[in-house]
């Protein structure tokens, strides 16, 4: 079979409940243009990563936390050849997906600062996970966060996404926020160098763009309606002041002042034929793969950036569009080609490694802040005590994997949030904060306590070399080598004790750069 069809039969795929089939041709197609610029350039790709490269990458992909021991001693001892492609189909199905989606889809958004608030959750968080659960077509999701129906259960928390912005005491700083988050997120556009002239290096993007697009909500205010257990923004559109501008959206095209411009907005900018919303989202899912987008950086996407491979794009976007903004179906197109599935690992001179837009060589990409706090949960085995706490409070529970309601719960404790914002995404992952927080904060010494999780199991194991396998599956998904072997032998006969020893190469693993970076 050619490089760049994966192996998994698109009937088989179809066969599989709640998922919709990648098309084999889409996913020849990305691996067609990779691979022709690389023969332009005169660059031969890394090959395929290893199955347990594989397997942690795809996990942190799909569901945002790394496999248990359990789960990744199942998939190593798995001899199927197309056992990779199968993983990917079968974590598609997993609620997780969506529970982990809605965080990086809120952070597309500009609001991932959003935390869960009780087991009630947030209400964006909530739609947003919805949403994926549901496969919506992403140009319905976007309609309904740019003109939501409040009065409708299953959009209320849509509201949630303007009203973030639009509860602003300053209300024109307010509006202008939104503006610019919606352009970012929604059309590529990073519109705010022109809120007070013409910008700077994109001849494109006026001043009279960044005004037409925030004409689109002058007129709208958020009243927050607040229940015992719920808390919801109601938009509503103002009628048009004498003064009010004129809507225009980045394309040109000018609107006659009405009494829902947010509707003109979405019946415009959202169909399967206008350009920047189709391109933008395509571009922002080819990111959170393969690291980085085809258009760098992803809200930069004008003519004078046609990015690194702009017939890929192209060909993406208008895919995306006439399959009715099919989310799972573009993932699924991207995750099975060669592609994203190739090694991070250059076995040649470094100052001859290929350039990242080449997409030549896998890229290294850190751990988000959730993604971290999911991969200390589940390594150490406390994600045991998180589903063992939801089934005392009754929350529903699933036969793979952890239920969305399960993670949420855990998700609006101090604990994870602590976590999860000492590594949150923008800065180095290896700083010294970083270090001194994995080595004295509180929760972290009781995860590594030996009484208790991972470093008690590896205390009791009595043979070393089945205690460093078992070390590193559950942190590092893979089996040691035999120079690691060794080393964890001689750490624990050098150990002032068992439980030390282990305590020291349990944190030792959960420090080290290969756990905090998905590669």
């Amino acid at each position: 079979m050619k490089r760049g069809i994966f192996l998994l039969p698109v009937a088989a795929l179809a066969m599989l409940p709640g998922t919709v089939p990648a098309d084999p041709r889409v996913t020849q197609f990305i691996d067609e243009q990779i691979n022709a610029r690389l023969r332009a350039e005169n660059v031969t790709p890394a090959g395929r990563a290893d199955d347990a490269t594989l397997l942690r990458r795809i996990y942190l992909d799909l569901l945002g936390r790394p496999p248990s021991a359990t789960e990744a001693r199942n998939f190593l001892d798995d001899a199927a050849q197309d056992k990779v492609h199968r993983l990917i189909e079968r974590l598609r199905l997993y609620p997780e997906t969506a529970a982990h989606w809605r965080r990086v889809i809120a952070a597309w958004l500009q609001v991932a600062d959003i935390q869960n608030r009780g087991l009630q959750g947030n209400e964006l968080l909530d739609y947003l996970a919805q949403a994926v659960a549901d496969n919506r077509g992403w140009d319905v999701v976007a309609q309904e966060l740019l003109d939501p129906n409040s009065e409708k259960s299953g959009q209320r928390g849509a509201a949630a996404y303007l009203g973030h912005f639009l509860r602003s005491e300053d209300k024109k700083a307010g509006r202008e926020a939104a503006t610019v988050a919606v352009a970012s997120a929604f059309f590529g556009t990073q519109i705010q160098c022109a809120r007070c002239h013409n910008h700077p290096t994109v001849p494109a993007w006026t001043k009279a763009h960044f005004d037409g697009l925030r004409a689109f909500f002058d007129q709208t205010e958020a009243d927050r309606d607040i229940s015992p257990r719920v808390s919801v923004y109601r938009l509503r559109d103002n009628s048009p002041g004498k003064d009010a501008a004129r809507p225009m959206f980045l394309d040109g095209t000018k609107f006659e002042i009405g009494s829902r411009p947010r509707a003109q907005l979405a019946r415009h900018a959202l169909t399967p034929k206008a350009p920047h919303f189709k391109r933008a989202v395509v571009n922002r899912v080819w990111k959170q793969f393969l690291g980085r987008g085809l258009v760098e950086p992803v809200d930069m996407i004008h003519d004078g950036n046609p990015g690194s491979h702009p017939q890929l794009l192209a060909l993406l976007a208008d895919d995306f569009a006439t399959n009715k903004f099919n989310f799972d179906r573009l993932i699924a197109s991207i995750m099975h080609s060669e592609a994203y599935l190739r090694s991070a690992r250059w076995t040649g001179p470094a100052e001859q490694r290929p350039a990242p837009e080449l997409f030549a060589v896998a890229e290294l990409r850190p751990l988000s802040g959730p993604q971290m706090a999911w991969s200390v949960a589940v390594s150490t085995r406390f994600d045991r005590d998180i589903v063992e706490r939801a089934q005392r409070l009754g929350l529903p529970q699933v036969l793979r994997g952890i239920s969305p309601e399960t993670r949420y719960a855990w998700e609006s404790t101090e604990d994870y949030i602590k976590l999860s914002d000492t590594f949150r995404a923008g800065g180095s992952p290896t700083t010294a904060r970083h270090a001194v927080y994995l080595a004295f904060d509180p929760f972290m010494k009781r995860l590594l306590d030996p009484g208790w999780g991972l470093v008690k199991e590896l205390a009791d194991e009595s043979d070393d070399e089945a205690a460093a396998r078992l070390a590193y599956l559950a942190i590092l998904n893979r089996r040691p080598t035999a120079d690691e072997t060794d080393a964890v032998r001689e750490h624990l006969k050098s150990a002032k004790d068992r439980k030390t020893g282990c305590q020291d190469l349990t944190w030792a693993l959960i420090a080290s750069a290969e756990f905090r970076f998905n590669h």
